[in-house]
């Protein structure tokens, strides 16, 4: 996104190289960009194209909201520090404390002159991310307990539902799951559904004193999936997250 395109600013910006925009020399600096729509997943990487007049580190406040209005937050502050080449922008690329989803506006607070070309987020592979089980498009069924970083006593057909999880075409055989099971195996039904059909897939977690990970083989699952964990009668499961790996 362009820089050029922010749709509210303070009033010491000017014109920057390559339709981006210059900050002030004296006092705050606000760059702000209003309504995007990170998605249900979102991102949490973060390039920002800069030239920087001189070689000194200097600190890039990001907020959600403009600073000083209801609601606004300090997202995060960054800093940036490069060899300044005359007239040419330079990439930094920040991990934010936090994946941005929905629709949120952003604003960039600087103390000092720099061009800043724009942003870009990088979009990640949800279906190889470490996914939090609370993170699930839905869960439905007889017996679970919702916690703060879990779900437990998962029982009776409990379905976990995560959509939009696109293996590609090299796809994924290998699965991590971080859970906690008292009994010696506890058997977990997993099913991958796309427009060829479904594929159902059983893996057994075996009994542990507490959360632990254990690592199971798959088929080769590839292409945009929908992922749904299945716990039939008799199951006793915690469970925390999971992974899938290429």
């Amino acid at each position: 996104m362009s820089a050029g395109y922010h749709s509210d600013a303070s009033t010491n910006l000017t014109n920057g190289n390559e339709r981006g925009v210059a900050t002030g020399r004296d006092g705050e600096s606000l760059i702000c960009f209003d309504k995007i729509d990170f998605g249900n997943f979102g991102s949490d990487e973060i390039t920002l194209p800069i030239f920087s007049l001189d070689d000194a580190e200097f600190p890039i406040e990001i907020w959600e909201g403009i600073p000083g209005e209801d609601n606004a937050s300090l997202l995060t502050t960054v800093t940036y520090q490069k060899p300044s080449i005359w007239n040419v922008y330079q990439e930094e690329t920040y991990r934010l404390p936090r994946r941005l989803k929905g629709i949120v506006s952003l604003c960039f607070l600087l103390r000092r002159k720099i061009h800043l070309k724009g942003m870009q987020f990088e979009k990640p592979m949800k279906a190889f991310e470490k996914l939090s089980v609370l993170e699930n498009n839905r869960i439905y069924g007889d017996s679970f307990t919702l916690m703060e970083d879990s779900i437990e006593n998962i029982g009776n057909n409990v379905s976990l539902v995560f959509e939009d999880m696109d293996f590609g075409e090299s796809g994924s055989s290998k699965l991590v799951i971080c859970g906690h099971s008292p009994l010696d195996k506890n058997t977990l039904h997993i099913q991958f559904s796309s427009l060829d059909g479904d594929n159902k897939q059983i893996v057994e977690f075996t009994l542990s004193k507490d959360y632990c990970e254990q690592e199971f083989t798959l088929e080769r699952i590839t292409g945009l999936q929908t992922v749904t964990f299945v716990f039939l009668p008799g199951s006793q499961f915690d469970f925390k997250w999971f992974q899938f790996h290429r």
